[in-house]
């Protein structure tokens, strides 16, 4: 009797335990339902006022052309990532500046990723800024300007057709193409949203490895998914049957390889310096930005080098931290630094 009761006491536990287990795994999918946070919701999200707390979503919105997807949302001002964030009227991170170029001015664009935007740096202390600073103090008497077109989240096919779409409107003299590892990549929410309602898919378990360090996607403190890692090669990387097949021309070597030729191509047709700054981009890459014309700017020595001579290690001095790895403000001043006397040595600016 004794075990026939401890027997019914195991597996009145045991249905407990899996009642609660499929209460949860239903409350997961319902949440997943209600908070899509995609290209789609995005675009549909009411818009935070200006001044507001935002979150990248609030910052961006959905641009025609597939082959840039989403751009800076005009004019918009806020605090985002514990920074003022001023997007001019123009769409990009830089002073309010007229269009035309004025005479003498000698223009520099540079188009890029969260890297090059200043992702949780004041617009200031970003290397572009830097750079412009460095320029008027060493060049007395000329002018400057340095546009930032980065855009968080974009790989080098959105970069380099946004380019295409203002270069002649912006007359520049020298463009820079900022290089991070995932420039092949797809912004990971514009894959396709997970359906909850799908059986071959266990939500819970998601959930489980998320938070216990598991590569996979999860929302961070951007307000969007983060790219998940893939598990063999450690590379952030979008699953393939998560692409929508009208981005799949923005994803793989071979686009990103033809984007950065058609930029090479671009620069040159205006007789203009293309410079590539990679950030410890492979060989491949080095040999495909050389024979395409750009000069090369690789920031990993400098990097290394200030780590070594200073004593310190990147993801407590040059990054933002361990689990974020873009740079800080010293971080874009290193950059900046080796991107100028790259120029200089060059001989690609103005005499």
């Amino acid at each position: 009797m004794s075990q026939s009761s401890g027997f019914e006491r195991s597996l009145i536990a045991a249905s407990g335990c899996l009642c609660a287990i499929a209460c949860l795994e239903v409350a997961i999918r319902v949440a997943t339902a209600w908070k899509r946070v995609d290209l789609a919701s995005i675009a549909k999200r009411p818009v935070r006022a200006n001044g507001a707390d935002l979150v990248l979503g609030d910052i961006i919105r959905p641009n025609p052309n597939d082959r840039i997807v989403y751009e800076l949302r005009p004019g918009f001002r806020g605090r985002f990532l514990g920074q003022d964030l001023a997007i001019n009227s123009l769409g990009m991170r830089s002073p309010e500046r007229p269009l035309a170029k004025r005479r003498g001015t000698f223009r520099v664009v540079g188009i890029g990723d969260s890297v090059m935007f200043g992702w949780g740096v004041a617009a200031a202390e970003t290397y572009l800024s830097i750079l412009e600073r460095d320029l008027e103090a060493r060049f007395a008497g000329r002018r400057f300007e340095v546009w930032n077109l980065a855009v968080p989240g974009y790989n080098s096919v959105q970069e380099v057709e946004s380019f295409a779409e203002k270069v002649d409107r912006l007359e520049p003299d020298l463009v820079i193409v900022g290089w991070v590892g995932n420039d092949m990549d797809l912004p990971n929410f514009l894959a396709e949203p997970p359906d909850p309602w799908s059986l071959r898919r266990f939500f819970l378990l998601d959930l489980v490895e998320s938070r216990v360090g598991v590569p996979g996607g999860r929302e961070g403190s951007s307000g969007l998914f983060e790219v998940p890692a893939d598990p063999g090669t450690k590379r952030l990387a979008m699953p393939p049957d998560d692409i929508p097949p009208r981005y799949r021309p923005l994803v793989g070597w071979d686009n990103m390889a033809s984007a950065l030729r058609r930029l090479a191509a671009i620069a040159k047709q205006r007789g203009i310096p293309a410079v590539a700054l990679l950030d410890a981009g492979p060989p491949r890459l080095h040999r495909l930005c050389a024979a395409a014309g750009f000069l090369v700017v690789d920031s990993q020595p400098a990097v290394l080098r200030y780590e070594k001579e200073h004593g310190v290690e990147r993801y407590t001095a040059l990054r933002r931290s361990a689990t974020d790895t873009h740079p800080n403000a010293l971080g874009h001043t290193v950059i900046a630094g080796t991107l100028l006397e790259s120029l200089l040595r060059a001989s690609v600016l103005p005499r």
